[in-house]
Parts: C-alpha cells; structure tokens; sequence
C-alpha cells in the first residue's frame, strides 16, 4: 500500500544527485591515466576498504555537502552495506557518457549480496554522484534442486500483458496453486525490497510442500502509464485487474484449488480481489494488511517520522488538511477528484481505494481467511491494523489470524542497528520458515 513507497526515506536505495554547469568543457580529463573500469573499482575499493577520506576529498564540494561530510559518507554507507556480509571483488563495472559526466556502475560482490554502485564522475575526474543499490550476484541464492520456475505472462486483456513465473515442484501434482499480491509500488515479481526478495522466498518454499505459485511484475514496475488517463486511474489499473487475471489464468491452466496470497497492499484488498474472482477463488492470506483507509494509515505512518521534529506542528496541520481532503472526496465528483491529491496521489485513486468497505466484503466471504502480521512491523501496526481484523472478524469461523514476534513488514527478522527504520531491509534476509509453514498448512489442509 502505499505503505512501501510513501515512506520519506526512500527503501533500499538513497540516491545524491547532483547536476554541474559546465562550460566549454569537451573531454573528461583522466587525471589517473586511467580507463573508465580503473576508476570505478579504484573508487569502489576505497570505499569498501573504509577510505572515505581519501574518497571524500576527491569529490566535488557539492557532493562532500549532500553527504555531510566524512562522518556523513560513513555513516551512510554502513546503513547501505550492514547485513550484506563482506567485501568479496568487485565483479564487474559499467560506464557511459551523460553530457561531460561519466556515470559508472560498480558492482561490488559481498559474501551475502552485492551492493551496485553508481558513481558519476565530473569533467575533471573529481566523484560528482553516488547512488546506492544492489543486485544478486551469480549464485548467491540458487533455485532449490527439484524446482522449477516457468516464464508466463498475466494479461487482463486491458493492454498492459505482465511478465510473470510460475514456480513448482517437480513432484507437483499440480492441483493447488497460490497468487501473491503486490504491496504498493512499482514492484517486481521477487518483491523485492533492498537486498531482499520476500515473494520469491514464499513462492519457493511453498513450491517445495507441493504448492504452485505464480508471481508476476506489478504492472507499475512494467510500464509507466498503468492507465489511458493516468489522472483517473484507479487500484483496478493498479492491482486488481491483474490479480484476478492472475487466479483467472490458474482457474485455466486446470488448477483445483487457487488462493491469494495478499502482501501490505494485496493484503489490504485480500478480501477484494476475492470478491472479485467469484467461486475461482478457495482461499486468501492477508500479509501485513488492514481494514483501515489507506489516508489514516499514512497520516499514522507520517505523523510517527514527523512528531519528534522541532516543527512538528507544521506538519501536524499539513496531515489534518490532506485528511480533511480525504473526507471531502465523498461529495466532489470524478472531474473535482481528478483534479484534487491526497498525501500526493490522485484524489481519483484515493476515491476508488477509501471506497472499498474490506471488512464487510470479509465478512460477506464464505471461504477461508488467514491474517498474518509481525509485531515489529512499523508501516503496518500489529496493535492497531492487525488487531482491527481480529476484533472485526473474531467471530466469524472461516478467519485465522497469527502476529509473529520480532518480525518485520517482509516477514523477516528484524534486528539490528537499523531495526524499526527503513534501513534494516538493506540487510540480506529470508523470510521467517514460521511463516510459510503457517501459510502452506492453511492452504493444504483445505485443499
């Protein structure tokens, strides 16, 4: 839900932009008498050998500002590289010319993941950009031996065709299979957050206890407009339309038994998108999802970042005003929502998700439920969301629900220096063994 992307620090990469003026200036200087591939690892090496001054006096004064100086530039690249294990080589290196910059790629092999450097050099050879990422070396996290994964494509027919796998055994009776729902965000298949790929890890470990599971590529990773009026889309063009072209396809492929496997967003619209496909869906699991209004969970999740600054109040008055909006939608029509934002989105798009009553769509469903949360979750609340589902479905007898300790919003644990921040999913996780068995046995045992 925009749970994933609205969050001010950004997951999994921070990027320093920075943009020169230059004139008359028509070669990079070499001032090492170096090739592009000699500068990049030697940048690379110094930071990964802990250099930062060496590094830091040969950047450009604009950069040595926006990293905030040494201690700033170390402090920075300790949050981007705990929990990827250490510096193995630097595997490879890419590079291009951007005007009278030169933008290379690092790609910097740790013993758990690698980190992807981007580091852009000036006309006079001085480190001008840097950006942090990372990409999964050869190797690093094999398809298990008995597994296959099969390339199909998801298409709801409304000309955004997605790019997806189907994972499964090769014992697979082929009988039962699941659909993981994206969280919000332009996310890809693996759900991949920093170093880690939640979705890929879940599709995996179910595969292995007989359970085919397809993931696909959210259509915002895919394409840039997810709609023919990007100020009327909708969470249809964004989720649901997939989704259930996704159970649809399964329904298809002759599959008995198909379930949702709904994460922060897809959580939050389980019960939806259950609605939606008819009798073609058996079953869903709610991952970190909730039955309150996307607006008040993101006035919680901004009031949390902004309550303890000096100017708190300011941006206390900002949320009242955008929550205020949020409530006005109701008696504005579609042109005024077109043409209204709520917290940065569309008032369109908040329209269509705000309107959408999740609990009493679950409470109309007659099929199983299970509602999975961890306790250390800080974009969605173990004692706030989870524990609205459980006082809103408690009685009903097809609802499970299960809050598992010291676990994030991936589902992996959390701990660590960078615990409860955005910065703890950079580290290279699996999520929680608990938790597939938990989803696997609600799946086989009614299937």
């Amino acid at each position: 839900m925009p749970l994933d992307k609205r969050n001010i620090t950004m997951i999994g990469a921070c990027a320093i932009v920075i943009v020169l003026i230059l004139v008359a200036v028509f070669v990079l200087n070499d001032r090492d008498g170096g090739t592009d591939e000699d500068r990049t690892v030697k940048a690379a090496e110094l930071l990964e050998n802990g250099e930062f001054q060496e590094f830091y006096d040969d950047s450009d004064p604009i950069l040595q500002a926006a990293v905030g100086g040494v201690e700033g530039l170390e402090a920075m690249w300790d949050g981007y590289t705990y929990g990827i294990g250490d510096f193995v080589q630097v595997d490879r290196t890419e590079s291009f010319r951007s005007g009278t910059n030169t933008i290379t790629y690092a790609y910097c092999q740790h013993t758990e993941w690698g980190l992807l450097l981007t580091i852009t050099f000036g006309y006079d050879g001085k480190y001008v950009g840097l950006f942090f990422g990372y990409y999964e070396p050869e190797g690093a996290d094999p398809l298990p031996e008995g597994l296959t994964e099969t390339d199909v494509t998801v298409d709801a027919g409304t000309g955004y065709p997605l790019p997806g796998t189907l994972t499964s055994s090769d014992s697979s009776d082929h009988r039962v299979a699941a659909v993981i729902v994206h969280g919000s965000g332009p996310n890809d298949r693996d759900g991949t957050v920093g170093a880690n790929k939640p979705y890929r890890d879940i599709a995996r470990a179910l595969a292995e206890k007989g359970i085919d599971v397809l993931t696909y590529d959210k259509r915002t990773n895919v394409y840039a407009q997810i709609s023919q009026d990007p100020a009327r889309y909708t969470v249809e063009d964004e989720v649901v339309d997939d989704a259930v072209a996704a159970v649809s396809m399964l329904n298809e492929m002759g599959y008995e038994k198909v379930f949702i496997i709904g994460h922060s967003l897809g959580g939050m619209l389980a019960p939806y998108i259950a609605q939606q496909c008819g009798d073609m869906c058996d079953g869903l699991v709610s991952l970190a999802g909730s039955p309150r209004t996307i607006t008040d969970i993101l006035a919680d999740q901004l009031w949390a970042q902004y309550s303890q600054l000096p100017d708190a109040e300011a941006y206390r008055a900002y949320i009242d005003g955008e929550l205020a909006k949020a409530d006005s939608l109701a008696s504005m029509t579609d042109d005024e929502r077109a043409s209204t934002t709520v917290f940065g989105e569309s008032g369109y798009y908040i329209w269509s998700l705000n309107s959408i009553d999740e609990v009493q769509i679950a409470e109309s469903l007659d099929i199983p439920m299970l509602f999975l949360q961890g306790s250390a979750d800080y974009q969605v609340y173990a004692d706030v969301d989870f524990v609205a589902w459980e006082n809103a479905l408690s009685d009903d007898p097809d609802a499970d629900f299960v809050l598992y300790g010291g676990l994030n919003h991936l589902f992996i644990e959390s701990e660590g220096p960078y615990a409860g921040t955005t910065a703890e999913y950079n580290g290279h996780g699996s999520v929680d063994k608990e938790v597939v068995d938990d989803i696997a046995g609600f799946i086989l045992n009614r299937s």
